[in-house]
């Protein structure tokens, strides 16, 4: 039993965790409202043919994919509940030692994550001047924001910065400019943080 519902999140994470639960009647309303995150509901039981399907998405699709993989409270509620659910996220986000486990524990999930990793590798080739490949450019945003993520939480800046920018450059957004800003705002903090040591010798 849960401590605390999943009561935050939208009607599709609420969905997609009912599906991980072993309930499959969620289906069919992600279907009718959130046919991307319905595709990858299948993909994570199905093999080869169910992640062609999702390589087709549409732009729509993996943005409302991309929305449940970014969700706080659905993450917090994989972590505690369905932890290879949760490990595939943080594959997507970047975290590869969680990639390293689903290649170990739960193979099919680290082709999967791979996968959809590869959008975000689509998106550097185009921003070095390569031709789009199916890559929608608000869901190759929504990959760059989440990486930017990734990378501001361990402390990268530089690399959150440059994932940040890439985002921007796909589709500009509160969120991915905001995400920047704290970026930067980190960076400056730890250059400040030099200057005064040195200052102090």
């Amino acid at each position: 039993m849960r401590e605390t519902p999943l009561s935050h999140c939208d009607p599709a994470a609420q969905q997609f965790v009912h599906f991980l639960e072993g309930h499959r009647d969620g289906l069919g309303w992600l279907d009718d409202h959130k046919p991307g995150v319905a595709l990858f509901c299948r993909a994570l039981e199905g093999g080869p043919k169910a992640r062609e399907k999702l390589k087709a998405m549409t732009a729509t699709q993996w943005d409302e994919l991309f929305e449940i993989i970014s969700s706080d409270d659905l993450s917090r509620e994989l972590n505690q509940h369905h932890q290879p659910a949760w490990l595939l996220f943080e594959a997507v986000k970047g975290n590869e030692k969680a990639l390293a486990q689903l290649r170990r524990h739960k193979p099919s999930f680290a082709v999967l994550a791979g996968l959809i990793r590869e959008v975000n590798e689509k998106e550097v080739q185009i921003c070095n001047g390569g031709q789009p490949d199916r890559i929608p450019p608000s869901a190759a945003a929504d990959v760059g924001c989440l990486i930017g993520e990734m990378h501001l939480s361990k402390g990268e800046y530089h690399r959150a910065i440059e994932a940040f920018t890439r985002a921007i450059e796909n589709q500009p957004s509160a969120d991915v400019f905001e995400g920047r800003a704290r970026a930067y705002h980190a960076l400056a903090a730890l250059d400040e943080q030099k200057s005064r040591e040195m200052k102090r010798v």
